[in-house]
């Protein structure tokens, strides 16, 4: 009477590992480009929001509302290094050592604080602003364009502020990121 036995064979097992491998070898590139793109979608979709927000109190509160990088100490154009703020009353002091807990100057109130991005994207102010001031109306002291990227010679991802308030998002199809 022969034994059944049960199970792979050395050639079976061979050739699923070498299906799998491949793959694999499909796979994880697209994977990590999709793991970049929402990252610098989530990056894009906070700061839009956080303006979003800002007009919205300004024009709730029918006060000037402050969206302000977090470091202004160095006055630095550079917003997802260490993040930003949204401040009523003016804007919010904030320096490395002390923090958005330090005291704010009389009438100041931080009403949201955003932390700093990845490490790897960069946000970047064209027109070196460190801060946007939503008025009473719901329109900005200044208009802009936000530069997002990831990576060298990835596109660039552009943030734009316009007077009226309003913020979009584009990607650019000429631009890539130094």
């Amino acid at each position: 009477m022969k034994k059944k036995t049960t199970g792979f064979t050395l050639v079976e097992l061979m050739v699923t590992l070498s299906v799998a491998g491949i793959l694999l070898a499909i796979a994880v590139p697209s994977y990590t480009a999709m793991v970049e793109n929402n990252r610098l979608a989530t990056a894009a979709n906070s700061f839009i929001s956080s303006m979003g927000l800002a007009r919205s109190e300004a024009l709730k509160l029918r006060a000037d509302i402050t969206v302000a990088v977090a470091d202004n100490s160095t006055a630095t154009n550079e917003w997802g290094k260490e993040g930003w703020a949204i401040a009523g009353g003016g804007t919010p002091n904030w320096t490395a050592d002390d923090g958005w807990e330090a005291t704010q100057p009389s009438g100041v109130t931080v009403l949201k604080q955003i932390p700093k991005l990845s490490s790897a994207i960069t946000l970047n102010s064209a027109g070196n602003y460190s801060e946007f001031t939503y008025s009473a109306d719901g329109s900005v002291d200044q208009l802009d364009t936000l530069d997002l990227c990831a990576g060298s010679g990835e596109p660039v991802r552009q943030i734009s502020v316009e007077r009226t308030g309003r913020v979009s998002f584009s990607v650019s199809e000429s631009d890539t990121c130094p």
